[in-house]
């Protein structure tokens, strides 16, 4: 997530350098077609990061979900009562969107080091 924040930061200090270096390209067709490349380029990137960020904020609350059902399971344990059954289905339910979450980011973070 960080990265490809970085690596939008990265493409807008470039764009700010390729104005102010209009000499840097050929004629001025090619400079304005090398500024929208670029513009795209972090545009694009800023839409992944903001995509990753949402979806950490996701497994995050999930995640503090499934800690707060886990810790009320033990507990009930340590007293001898019986966890139900809709109890560790929304333990599995839990864990299952867990994995979902973390298979999106890890989706996403490669997709930005191509």
């Amino acid at each position: 997530m960080f990265r490809a924040i970085k690596k939008s930061r990265f493409e807008v200090e470039t764009l700010l350098q390729v104005k102010y270096n209009m000499n840097a390209f050929g004629n001025e067709e090619q400079r304005y077609e090398e500024l929208r490349k670029r513009l795209l380029r972090a545009v694009e990137e800023q839409e992944r990061a903001i995509e990753l960020e949402e979806l950490a904020k996701k497994h995050i609350q999930v995640n503090n979900d499934l800690k707060v059902k886990l810790a009320n399971a033990l507990e009930k344990n340590i007293d001898d009562q019986v966890i139900t059954q809709q109890e560790w289905d929304e333990m599995d339910q839990l864990t299952s969107q867990q994995g979902n979450y973390y298979k999106k980011m890890v989706d996403k973070l490669l997709r930005n080091d191509e």
